[in-house]
């Protein structure tokens, strides 16, 4: 008998049981963000919940949040995680892209 892509019974099993697992987890991180969403009244706090689930759900190193200035018509950096003990770190200065051009890296 032959199963998808040539894997054996207990490789197909244990791939479609590494996929369901995954899908579960990005589940829960959306509900967390969701959570937090409608109830974190800190923004320290609440961008930390943001970059740190969209960081696990991309598998990423590092996150950043930008905001909309909508009267500059500009993207500005406004928390970054670099993934490691410190945290959130909150821009008050941070990079500001125009609408309409690239980003890239």
């Amino acid at each position: 008998m032959s199963f998808p892509g040539g894997e054996e019974p207990s490789e197909l099993a244990q791939s479609l049981s590494q996929a369901a697992l995954e899908e579960i987890s990005g589940s829960t991180n959306m509900a967390e963000v969701t959570l937090a969403l409608t109830s974190e009244t800190d923004v320290r706090k609440l961008a930390g919940v943001i970059l740190g689930k969209c960081r696990l759900l991309s598998h990423g190193d590092r996150s950043t949040l930008f905001l909309m200035d909508e009267e500059k018509r500009e993207l500005v950096e406004f928390a970054y995680d670099g993934g490691g003990e410190e945290g959130v770190e909150l821009r008050d200065n941070g990079i500001r892209v125009a609408i309409g051009s690239g980003v890239a890296g």
